[in-house]
């Protein structure tokens, strides 16, 4: 078995003192965390519609667009100005070229991102972080890609005719955040490949509520304009670099159990059917129920928790959501043996509600349970931590690790801060 990931702690002790310095305890057994969060999970919004907030030269050739939180380089020859509305790919963002690539209508837009990869056996453009330094050593991450509007006709017509027809302002319009990310065919990509063989795509009752996808804290304007955030409490932990997995069990009395995919007779691993319910393993978006090679980190994660004994045993319908972090994941950042994995929870999912639980009441059920929770600093509003976006940024990058998860144990609503520094390596 592998040793746990090196703990951050010894790299940001600060962080600790300066969430009991405000008067923060770190969670005990003694503090009971009963109320759930109705927050639903949501999927990422890829490619949306924005306004470029400011524009500050940088290089000869370079300025920097602030768009809502982000940075974004751009060159001087595209002449953006501030004030305008453009559309803006995320990082992460996969932009196919579609077949036959002369053809394709927005192939000279998409091929300005340049970084040319192939995902899930097709060609195309992967919007990534980017590190330029200036003359005078001032060095600027860029994240995301901005075009012009007017490079896409159609979403453009949409814009002004949703505008007319809503009477909506510039403002509320951009509140809305009205996301092109299907539209364009834009996909989300993942370095490490989930597996499809011998799976199913996550039934479509389930689908919604095991969604892992959250906001990065550039796409969270308010969070320290409006005042509610200064006094409501969020969970601080650690955000480990790897895959998302979800552990769920369905009792054979609950509505969705009818709705799982038939399993075929023989060919299914031995642990899914129990005297009282189904148990399952998902990846983001695959029920991995059947045997299949390429699933070895999944079950073999799930496995060596028992999690095949012991959500049977709890006996209601939930889903444990984590990280699984290994030897051939994301580049293996924790320096695991071969063929090692480990499950770090961050989440449970009450499936008959389809709410996640409080982050107090994960952490109890992770204990009782005997699983590894991701490491949890403390219990504090978000303005505890810094008066602004970049502070919050910054304390990622001291952390010596991927950055943080913020959970608001009011609303559930989860925001996570990476670091910059550890994205660049």
């Amino acid at each position: 078995m592998a040793s746990a990931p090196p703990k951050q702690g010894s790299n940001f002790g600060w962080l600790a003192s300066a969430i009991q310095d405000a008067g923060a305890a770190l969670p005990t057994d003694a503090e009971p965390a009963q109320q759930q969060a109705p927050q639903h999970a949501s999927c990422r919004k890829l490619v949306t519609v924005r306004q470029i907030q400011s524009l500050e030269a940088f290089t000869k050739y370079w300025v920097v667009a602030s768009v809502d939180g982000w940075k974004v380089l751009v060159s001087k020859d595209d002449n953006f100005a501030a004030g305008e509305l453009v559309l803006f790919f995320e990082v992460d963002s996969f932009l196919p070229v579609p077949v036959p690539a002369p053809d394709s209508k927005y192939r000279e837009q998409f091929s300005k991102v340049k970084n040319e990869i192939i995902f899930e056996g097709k060609r195309g453009h992967l919007v990534r972080s980017v590190t330029k330094r200036s003359w005078d050593k001032i060095t600027v991450v860029s994240q995301g890609h901005i075009s012009k509007l007017s490079d896409f006709p159609e979403i453009l017509d949409e814009v002004k005719s949703a505008m007319a027809a809503t009477g909506y302002s510039r403002d509320e319009y951009l509140k809305s955040k009205p996301d092109y990310t299907k539209f364009l065919g834009v996909k989300r990509y993942v370095q490490f490949q989930e597996p499809s063989d011998n799976g199913w795509p996550v039934c479509a009752v389930m689908k919604a509520m095991l969604s892992t996808d959250m906001k990065r804290i550039q796409n969270c304007p308010n969070l320290f304009t409006k005042q509610k955030y200064h006094k409501m409490d969020f969970q601080v932990s650690t955000k480990m670099d790897g895959t998302a997995m979800s552990a769920y069990f369905v009792t054979n009395t609950s509505r969705i159990y009818d709705h799982l995919h038939p399993l075929s007779p023989g060919k299914h691993d031995k642990r899914v059917l129990h005297p009282n319910g189904r148990f399952g393993v998902c990846s983001r978006n695959m029920d991995l129920s059947n045997v299949g090679k390429g699933k070895e980190a999944y079950w073999q994660a799930a496995l060596n928790d028992n999690l095949h004994i012991k959500l049977p045993r709890y006996g209601k319908s939930i889903a444990v959501q984590g990280e699984i972090v290994g030897w051939n994941i994301q580049g293996n950042r924790y320096n695991y043996a071969k063929n090692q994995f480990r499950f770090f929870v961050f989440a449970v999912v009450d499936l008959e509600t389809g709410e996640r639980w409080h982050p107090g009441s994960v952490e109890d059920f992770a204990r009782t349970q005997g699983l590894t929770h991701v490491e949890v600093w403390g219990y504090k509003p978000v303005t505890r931590f810094g008066n602004n976006q970049n502070d919050l940024i910054n304390m990622a990058d001291q952390s010596g690790g991927e950055g943080f998860v913020f959970k608001n144990t009011v609303d559930g609503r989860w925001f996570k801060v990476l670091s910059n520094k550890w994205l660049m390596e």
